[in-house]
């Protein structure tokens, strides 16, 4: 094992984050909705596992030098970097404790992100009231989004009441198609696997908001198929006019209006240069997760002849 398996590790989880909102909206725009969704949530995820991994390594690579009988030589931090001795114990300890803290640190925030991922749930669990049918529609004075969904309870859509009084019978079945859509597709639980990994890596956080501008698109092309185009687009404009966006929740609202009425204004598309920065992604994400695993393979089999 060289220091280049860490480099190798951590690279990716690192570089492809800081320049994910480009890449991600790239995607989106490049290729079908419902393939860029797919690919994000799988670039999230994967990353998000590298990233605890390389954590978990580097935690044992500094174990090491604290008591060098439990790993051989081609596990210390001499062997990576070449140092003396006592150079290298002292690093060891750091950089233990560095790997420790960053472990524990992931664990809070991905507790916290579980615990108000529940308080969500549970909030839309009291809107629906009771002998709701499933699919029904929920009216209510006063809501922060105009329309979104409650995925609880066989599925709901939750709009405001004063809203939904004003728009016109053809808008009012765009945003219907809109919201069943995240409900048919199930996108809250890609939203979830969003905030799990950027609980595991905060550099995430651009390719999470890439990922909810792809969850809006496709949304938005299914509403599309059962719609006229246009009237999906002039809805979806009416009802960002009538109040700010809640990003936590999958609203019809959201993912940069502007960018989604212009694209179901244009003929959808699939592009070669979309698929090569899929496919980069995805291979940079393999390559990460083979030496991950190569990685703790070869420290279980150290570990298994001691």
């Amino acid at each position: 094992m060289s220091i280049a398996v860490f480099l190798a590790l951590f690279a990716p989880a690192v570089l492809l984050p800081l320049m994910g909102a480009p890449v991600g909206r790239f995607l989106a725009d490049q290729l079908r909705p419902t393939w860029s969704v797919a690919v994000l949530t799988g670039v999230l995820a994967g990353f998000a596992a590298v990233t605890v991994a390389g954590l978990a390594l580097l935690a044992a690579v500094a174990v090491s030098e604290w008591e060098p009988a439990l790993v051989s030589r081609t596990w210390s931090l001499a062997a990576l970097i070449g140092g003396r001795a006592e150079v290298t114990a002292l690093l060891g300890v750091v950089l233990g404790v560095l790997a420790w803290l960053g472990l524990g640190i992931v664990v809070v925030r991905a507790a916290l992100a579980v615990r108000g991922m529940a308080r969500r749930y549970r909030w839309a669990g009291r809107q629906i009231p009771p002998g709701a049918e499933p699919g029904s529609v929920i009216e209510a004075p006063e809501t922060a989004a105009p329309a979104r969904v409650l995925p609880v309870r066989g599925g709901h859509v939750l709009v405001d009441a004063r809203l939904w009084a004003a728009l016109p019978a053809r808008h009012r079945d765009a945003v219907l198609a809109h919201e069943r859509a995240h409900l048919r597709r199930h996108h809250d639980r890609h939203l979830a696997a969003a905030a799990l990994a950027c609980a595991c890596n905060p550099l995430l956080s651009p390719l999470a908001r890439a990922l909810d501008y792809a969850l809006e698109r496709s949304a938005d092309e299914d509403a599309a198929r059962s719609c006229d185009r246009r009237t999906v687009a002039h809805a979806i404009g009416a009802v960002a006019l009538a109040g700010r966006p809640d990003h936590t929740v999958l609203a019809a609202t959201g993912g940069e209006v502007p960018h989604r009425v212009g694209a179901l204004l244009e003929t959808p598309r699939t592009t070669w240069r979309g698929f090569a920065v899929a496919v980069a992604a995805l291979l940079a994400l393999a390559a990460s997760t083979g030496l991950a695993h190569h990685a703790w393979v070869d420290l279980l089999e150290i570990l298994a002849t001691r």
